[in-house]
């Protein structure tokens, strides 16, 4: 049992490799607990020690997310330590780097006009490897869904050798999508993974999946959402419970991108399946 924060815990997330934790808390903190011991182990063998508390949110943390390589992305974070954002009521997010001693800070997203205009709910990361398809971005990308009924995907450009981690200013909006729950608020976002279990490796002359997002949101709808051209997604697919349910959360599975779960208000886990060519559900 981990303690710490003084308010409700709202997210929590495993690093990569399972050397740390992070937390999130309404009390307006982000903390970093490291495994110490064999977490592969019997429970009585590894210890969770605290690594760091983090302040900076104005408002409650909604969410955490480690970026998916275990090493981190090198010119995007500390080489070798990793990194993780948090999304909070104060229309922000936060990218902490590990800078060895601490963590720091190395970059706040969403001030000013490129942010979201309301809480922000979810974030996601693109899995390594990304889509494998013709829009692929290297850089890494992360996608932030808002009480403002919108998206942002958001990429990050290397800094120039020797610079520190909290030099990082380098994440900037690659696209918006805007009204994307009918004004509603945005609770849930995934990427897809790269490739799936039921679609098979494609031969070189077959053109590659593009990327995929999902979202699920206030107006009681799951929407599927693709990389038409380069930093331009459109909606291939939707699909809605009967009777109608807000949703919170949305998950892919990882070894079938066609399938996603849905969790909602009414009690009930959807699973669909995104089918035919119009790419209905």
């Amino acid at each position: 049992m981990l303690q710490g924060h003084e308010s409700e815990v709202k997210g929590v997330a495993w690093s990569p490799g399972g050397t740390h934790l992070a937390s999130c808390s309404r009390d307006k903190s982000v903390w970093v607990w490291e495994v110490v011991g064999d977490a592969a182990g019997s429970s009585s063998a590894v210890e969770y020690e605290c690594a760091d508390v983090k302040q900076g949110h104005s408002g409650d943390v909604k969410a955490v997310a480690w970026h998916p390589a275990p090493e981190g992305v090198a010119g995007c974070s500390n080489p070798g330590g990793g990194f993780l954002v948090s999304a909070a009521y104060d229309e922000t997010l936060r990218v902490w780097a590990d800078a060895g001693d601490e963590w720091v800070c190395a970059q706040v997203l969403g001030v000013g006009d490129a942010g979201h205009a309301g809480t922000v709910w979810c974030l996601d990361f693109e899995k390594p490897g990304g889509s494998g398809g013709p829009h692929h971005h290297q850089p890494p990308r992360l996608v932030s869904g808002g009480g403002d009924s919108t998206l942002r995907v958001w990429t990050c450009t290397p800094r120039p050798p020797g610079s520190a981690p909290d030099d990082d200013t380098s994440w900037k909006v690659e696209t918006s999508l805007n009204n994307v729950h009918g004004g509603r608020p945005v609770y849930g976002v995934a990427w897809a993974p790269p490739l799936g279990g039921s679609v098979p490796a494609a031969p070189s002359t077959t053109p590659a999946l593009p990327a995929r997002l999902a979202s699920g949101g206030g107006d009681d709808a799951v929407r599927v959402w693709e990389e038409a051209s380069p930093s331009a997604f459109v909606e291939v697919a939707v699909a809605k419970a009967d009777p109608p349910s807000e949703v919170n959360a949305v998950a892919w599975c990882p070894a079938d991108r066609d399938v996603l779960a849905a969790a909602g208000d009414d009690g009930v886990v959807r699973v669909w399946r995104v089918v035919g060519q119009g790419k209905k559900m």
